[in-house]
């Protein structure tokens, strides 16, 4: 007489947690990167935002006006930016924003327009 088999044996089991365990860490690799991605869109985001900001100030003047203004913490986070203005024209301003990003590499931002 045979007898069937029922349940799992102890190496299929292990086999199963060896890879749920490879496709977990697969899935937080995925996770840290994409929280990587999303910190440095936010830091942009921001960037652009600032250089926005100051060229609003300058159309509320109705001049181009260039100098440094920074380092600047905006908001929350700890990024620290720093706006640069040159005027190619009177009413033509070319605002850049330079920061270090949190993976630590140098980024800029460079928003032209007319007044």
């Amino acid at each position: 007489m045979r007898r069937q088999q029922t349940g799992l044996s102890l190496i299929e089991s292990l086999i199963s947690l060896v890879i749920l365990s490879v496709g977990l860490l697969g899935v937080t690799k995925l996770q840290l990167s994409l929280n990587k991605a999303t910190q440095v869109s936010r830091e942009r985001v921001e960037a652009m935002a600032l250089a926005r900001n100051q060229i609003e100030q300058m159309r509320d003047t109705g001049s181009c006006s260039a100098g440094s203004v920074g380092p600047t913490t905006p908001y929350q986070g700890s990024t620290s930016y720093t706006l640069n203005i040159a005027c190619t024209t009177a009413t033509l301003p070319v605002v850049t924003v330079t920061w270090v990003d949190s993976t630590g590499s140098s980024n800029n931002a460079v928003i032209q327009t007319n007044l």
